[in-house]
């Protein structure tokens, strides 16, 4: 099990870590998500998170290059410390 995600623009996605959407316009109502989990899918290719809202409860699986687009890490301050 993998720790860290590093997208091509060097955006991190650590376990616990916590995120919040990006506000487009207001348009998107915004959640915040706590990283649970970093893996690489069954074939080995593609990196996926699991999330839980803290809004609602839920547990969700993302794409983590598309999380982390649509993302911001609001305790980013706190996890560049090694």
């Amino acid at each position: 099990m993998a720790t860290k995600y590093t997208s091509k623009t060097n955006t991190v996605i650590k376990v616990g870590d916590i995120y919040t959407n990006h506000d487009h316009y207001g348009l998107i109502k915004k959640h915040t998500f706590l990283i649970l989990d970093v893996y690489k899918s069954l074939h080995g290719r593609i990196w996926r998170i699991k999330v839980q809202c803290l809004d609602d409860g839920y547990v969700y699986r993302y794409v983590a290059a598309s999380f982390s687009r649509s993302h911001v890490n609001v305790n980013a301050q706190n996890t560049n410390a090694t």
